[in-house]
């Protein structure tokens, strides 16, 4: 008879502080803001519950990044460097957290259907209507495969990428 799975604990560090602007335009305290909230909130998660994890005999940590930690996203300059840190943060804590049956993912979804999808006046900050899924993803949506990668169908996977976007990184279709 199987043996029934114990109960893990899990950390999802979904941070999505987002700020509008260029390498050069950007305020030096909202770059440091973004990457204080995206980057440096995660890192604070993972050190508060790798603990609990290890004395539990294991966990997962699906990190919540973003397409913009995978292409670069013009006038996101903030947004998008803390994303790509969060990649290689997720990297170096599912080798070092291994080990400890300390699972450490990311999920990496396309645009979401939340305020952060418009700027201040309302529009789409990135336009859909030319993507393979001509439209922005459902919060649940999105929910379901943070889920998936913090079960136990994946207890596989450590330091892996998955991509939630609609088509988004397959370009525009013409």
């Amino acid at each position: 008879m199987p043996q029934p799975r114990a109960r893990r604990t899990v950390l999802i560090p979904a941070l999505p502080y987002l700020r509008i602007g260029t390498t050069e335009s950007i305020p030096l305290d909202e770059f440091r803001r973004v990457l204080d909230t995206n980057l440096t909130g995660a890192l604070l998660g993972i050190r508060a519950a790798a603990p609990s994890m290890r004395k539990a005999g294991g966990g997962a940590i699906v990190n919540v990044n973003s397409i913009a930690g995978l292409t670069a996203a013009p006038g996101l300059v903030a947004y998008s460097s803390s994303k790509w840190a969060l990649r290689g943060l997720t990297r170096a804590a599912a080798k070092e957290l291994a080990r400890d049956n300390i699972r450490v993912n990311a999920v990496h979804p396309g645009i979401i259907e939340t305020p952060l999808a418009y700027d201040p006046d309302g529009n789409p900050i990135v336009p859909v209507d030319n993507l393979a899924v001509p439209r922005n993803a459902a919060p649940d949506e999105i929910a379901d495969f943070i889920l998936l990668a913090a079960s136990d169908q994946a207890r596989f996977a450590t330091g892996s990428e998955v991509l939630a976007d609609g088509g988004y990184m397959l370009g525009a279709i013409a």
